[in-house]
């Protein structure tokens, strides 16, 4: 809390973090708060701007890009064995997040075929079945694809140097032996081994029970990106920062 040079006092750091966190979990407007709180528009976006610096600084490593241990992979391994599926870890997809004041100079390569062509920014994700989100890679450009932003993606980057270990203990599907967690997405990714997908056509009552299952558990991500929206309101409107970062 500062003072200024008569002794008065500013701003209370209580009444900041009020606002900011109306902001974020109720999706207010910047201007709202001054109303109840007393505190201008620009000085809650600046709030907002440096909180979400500081959760990042300071929790990032921890929730935004965590490595499982093998205690974690264990436990998630054995939920998943439950649900038919030996080896999964967790579901990998992609969101557009619409981007309001995106600058005029880049509009045209953020506007793709998702929420009607209008700019967007791009989130892409890992969550299980708990909903708990173990990678994201959030501000690819909107008219980039699932495929598209996997070649660019910080997640890959973090599975080919190691980062993200795959290794687990063996287990056997249908006479085949492996020792690596895959995940479950949709039909636009590339066959890596690490990808499990849907049948395109299911025609034999294997196929069809297949497609259901992988297509029930694939599930978790869309609706960790449901509750992570619901959550926190400010995601479901436009965002309105013109900095990515």
């Amino acid at each position: 809390q500062r003072y200024d040079c008569t002794g008065k006092a500013g701003i209370h750091p209580l009444c900041r973090i009020t606002a900011i966190l109306r902001m974020i979990g109720y999706g207010d407007a910047a201007d709202r708060q001054d109303e109840y709180l007393h505190i201008s528009e620009t000085e809650t976006i600046d709030s907002v701007k440096e909180f979400a610096r500081h959760m990042v600084q300071v929790f990032g490593n921890e929730y935004l890009c965590h490595n499982p241990t093998q205690e974690e992979k264990a436990r998630i391994l054995a939920l998943n064995e439950q649900r038919l599926f030996p080896g999964q870890f967790a579901s990998w997809d992609c969101k557009h997040f619409i981007w309001k004041n995106c600058p005029i100079v880049l509009a045209g390569q953020h506007r793709g075929h998702a929420e009607g062509g209008k700019n967007t920014l791009i989130l892409e994700a890992i969550a299980d079945l708990d909903l708990y989100c173990w990678f994201l890679y959030f501000g690819d450009v909107g008219s980039l694809n699932d495929i598209n932003v996997l070649d660019k993606s910080s997640i890959v980057a973090s599975i080919l140097d190691g980062t993200f270990d795959l290794k687990t203990e063996k287990y056997e599907i249908n006479g085949h032996v492996r020792n690596w967690i895959y995940f479950l997405a949709n039909g636009i990714y590339p066959d890596w081994a690490i990808f499990v997908k849907t049948v395109g056509n299911p025609i034999t009552p294997m196929e069809i029970l297949f497609a259901t299952l992988q297509e029930g558990n694939r599930k978790d991500v869309e609706r960790f990106f449901g509750v992570f929206v619901s959550r926190f309101h400010l995601l479901g409107r436009p965002l309105n920062f013109w900095y990515m970062e």
